[in-house]
């Protein structure tokens, strides 16, 4: 899914080819409504040096990751050190220009992966190179972005697929993902004030979930005493299946595998677990055999995240039902877009 409006034609694809070098140019754009639109007087080295942010994008993983396509002047696109910086809630992170992606129309992508509860939270994107000077960046429009940098969320692309898109599958799954963010909001309690989820999530029927109970078979091995599931809401959705033992066990006495493929025990301080990390927003019904066996016994837990989630959605408290159903719907709506 990408949003892609305005002039379709990079300023990068004409401007530079055919120009004298070391010259200066001053360029100006009409638009398809007949507006003229102009940007400053450059030559065409500094056009080499310049970045023009074409247009987002949304990945829909585990995480959600808002993807920037920017057109890189030649004398930058492979600056050794250059980086973009993302900033959202005060905490910034980089992405080296060498780290990240170029599509087939030549664009860089630079995406910022965040989580459910991060949706609605502006993502700022600069770029700068590998002194921390700041690389000339503008919209395709001709504003100057430089020292701004963009300003975008989810959200706002969401919302604009949900006003502008003919593909109902895109809106579907547009609508969900406000849902779900707005659930995790509620649910997590992070700048939650004034959010609420829409009737599409309310109305769905706690039976639904059902279908994704837990299935367990074998016989739990001797020195072990409970084993329980968590889903990390707030992060990648990541499923976690722990084990309990019972005083004076090592947990390692035990073979461990996820879908009958040896796994690595992991301890993270409050207890032993395996795990199935960042699973992807239309993989969320996807059931993974959690096995735990000894010389005598074989235990398999079967499960996915919406079996997680079943509990949640028969529970009393309203935000964690929201928060079932509108993952439900969230996973419904990936599915179909994927197909």
């Amino acid at each position: 899914m990408s949003v892609d409006g305005g002039e379709k034609q990079s300023i990068m694809d004409n401007f530079i080819s055919g120009l004298q070098p070391n010259t200066a140019y001053s360029l100006s754009f009409v638009n398809s409504s007949g507006e003229r639109f102009g940007l400053r007087k450059w030559s065409t080295q500094s056009a080499s040096s310049l970045a023009i942010m074409n247009t987002v994008s949304v990945t829909f993983g585990g995480t959600l990751g808002l993807n920037y396509y920017v057109t890189l002047g030649s004398n930058i696109q492979y600056a050794p050190g250059a980086y973009a910086e993302f900033t959202i809630g005060g905490v910034t992170k980089r992405q080296l220009f060498s780290a990240a992606t170029t599509d087939s129309s030549g664009r860089t992508k630079f995406t910022c992966d965040i989580n459910a509860l991060q949706m609605r939270d502006n993502i700022n994107l600069k770029l700068y190179n590998s002194k921390g000077q700041p690389y000339t960046m503008y919209s395709k429009k001709g504003v100057d972005l430089t020292e701004s940098g963009l300003d975008y969320s989810v959200a706002a692309y969401c919302n604009t697929i949900i006003s502008t898109s003919t593909n109902s599958k895109m809106v579907n799954l547009a609508k969900a993902t406000l849902d779900y963010g707005a659930a995790a909001q509620l649910y997590f309690n992070y700048n939650a004030a004034g959010l609420a989820v829409s009737s599409d999530v309310t109305n769905v029927n706690a039976n639904v979930f059902d279908q994704y109970a837990v299935s367990k078979s074998g016989t739990q091995p001797s020195g072990i005493s409970k084993v329980t599931m968590s889903v990390v809401f707030d992060s990648d959705n990541s499923l976690k299946v722990y084990y309990y033992y019972n005083s004076g066990i090592n947990p390692f006495r035990y073979t461990y595998y996820i879908d009958g493929k040896e796994a690595t025990l992991k301890d993270n301080g409050n207890g032993y677990y395996l795990e199935v990390p960042n699973i992807a927003s239309n993989k969320l019904n996807n059931a993974f055999t959690f096995t735990v066996k000894d010389n005598k016994s074989t235990f398999d837990i079967k499960a996915s995240v919406l079996s997680y989630a079943k509990s949640l959605a028969k529970s009393t408290d309203t935000n964690k039902q929201n928060l079932a159903k509108s993952l439900y719907l969230y996973n419904q709506a990936a599915a179909a877009y994927a197909k």
